[in-house]
């Protein structure tokens, strides 16, 4: 691991390597005739202890501010039993053993959210680690105080169980990294996660318990149906005050894009020449950001020409090609938030829910999120029109299972699949009839060029 000894920001403490292990250096400027203590941490020089490090001078930063540094160090975790070195102001620590001073359940916590940060996404980590986790910890921390097994017992009486999961793993694998640089000695959370159920029985609905990925993207009992979709669309393309929102809706139902791919498409994107549209990138709007697709890949949709999803986009205004396609009535990007206002609904904004209110009607059965339009398009393509899922695969790139060679071997012939007719009715190439084509075309250029040569 590199570390820099060279003098950071003047007035501020600085963390420093020494002899492979971590030490602090205080600024002169708070001590008596410009002396400039350094203390030793006793830690080795790696990842995580750099992120504690970090933690133990931001603590004394404040408290020199605040004029109310302790001395005795112990505020700081250091150990009070040290050693004036001769000739030097430097503070060593005499033992060789861990600093009898506990690290917290949530500096164990930050560590680990400091190690894995340039490992996850942006988006994840501030999202998760940095909101939801890192909330629903504080939270049980506030209330139980930090002690595992209760934090284990308020997390499972209050929170829902993917949550609950999650963040007792984190903290587990936390508390294992913590040992493993030999910062403290034990794991109180080892394996606590592994008895929670992911089954949920909460019986109400909200977007903190919704789960947007493609683990059960070929259950049709965890979407809605063909017909289901078509109701809401109709719902919504007939509501004064929701309308705007129909064709973002009913562009996430006819191509299967995550909502990310929907927000972030722009006018670029959609090549009416080929007749397709090309999903490349997405927009976070927890962080404001565009950003790749989730498989860091890029992908055609087939959009033939006048079909229902090339005059869903007609109906459009066409802007700029770096103009997103779909925008909020007041002309801005649209973000989950959006659409969950219209999705769950919202007391302040006086929205209340399109899917509660079809289930009031009697439309609809169950509630499924936002995020599951992207299933319906799936099973609707696979089992209701029999599309080989390979091709279905190769627009929407929800299966880890079709590795990106396949992707790209099939990825022609889905090109030529219409997606909004039945697999036995497109009017299709086989791969044998592309080839054919190919060759034929292959062969024109050959006669071209050999008459070229003979005049």
């Amino acid at each position: 691991m590199q570390s820099s000894d060279n003098k950071g920001k003047k007035g501020r403490v600085q963390v420093y390597v020494a002899n492979g292990r971590l030490s602090v250096r205080l600024p002169r400027q708070y001590f008596e005739n410009g002396q400039q203590p350094r203390y030793a941490l006793n830690m080795e020089d790696n990842e995580f202890n750099k992120a504690r490090a970090d933690k133990i001078a931001q603590k004394i930063q404040f408290d020199l501010e605040d004029s109310c540094f302790d001395e005795t160090l112990e505020k700081y975790g250091i150990n009070k039993k040290v050693k004036k070195l001769e000739n030097t102001n430097f503070v060593g620590i005499v033992s060789s053993s861990l600093p009898t001073t506990s690290i917290s359940t949530l500096d164990i916590y930050d560590m680990y959210c400091e190690y894995k940060k340039g490992k996850l996404k942006e988006t994840t980590y501030v999202v998760r680690y940095r909101g939801e986790y890192l909330k629903t910890l504080q939270q049980a921390i506030k209330t139980v105080g930090d002690d595992a097994i209760k934090i284990h017992n308020w997390l499972v009486d209050n929170v829902n169980a993917n949550t609950t999961k999650r963040v007792l793993s984190i903290v587990d694998k936390a508390y294992q990294l913590a040992i493993q640089q030999n910062s403290i000695t034990h794991n109180p959370f080892f394996n606590l996660h592994k008895d929670i159920d992911f089954k949920d029985n909460d019986k109400t609905h909200s977007q903190e318990n919704d789960i947007e990925d493609d683990t059960d993207v070929l259950d049709k009992t965890k979407c809605y149906t063909w017909n289901e979709s078509l109701i809401i669309r109709d719902y919504i393309k007939n509501r004064v005050g929701i309308a705007h929102w129909y064709h973002i809706v009913s562009f996430r139902f006819l191509t299967g894009c995550r909502p990310g791919e929907a927000f972030g498409l722009w006018w670029g994107d959609i090549w009416w020449d080929r007749e397709c549209i090309v999903i490349r990138r997405s927009y976070a709007s927890s962080i404001r950001k565009f950003k790749n697709t989730k498989n860091n890949t890029e992908r055609i949709f087939p959009m033939p020409k006048n079909g229902e999803l090339w005059n869903l986009l007609k109906e459009l205004p066409e802007g700029e090609p770096g103009e997103v396609v779909f925008k909020t009535r007041t002309g801005k990007v649209v973000s989950s938030n959006n659409v969950n206002y219209l999705w769950y609904g919202h007391i302040k904004a006086r929205m209340k829910g399109i899917i509660s209110d079809l289930i009031k009607q009697g439309k609809l059965k169950q509630h499924f999120s936002f995020y599951k339009c992207r299933h319906t398009f799936v099973t609707h393509q696979i089992f209701d029109l029999g599309r080989e899922p390979e091709i279905v695969n190769a627009w929407c790139e929800h299966s880890d299972a079709v590795s990106r060679k396949h992707y790209r071997d099939v990825s022609t012939y889905a090109m030529q699949a219409n997606p909004e007719l039945p697999a036995n009715h497109n009017q299709t190439l086989s791969e044998v009839d592309i080839l054919k084509k190919q060759l034929a075309e292959m062969q024109k250029q050959l006669e071209e060029l050999k008459e070229k040569k003979q005049s």
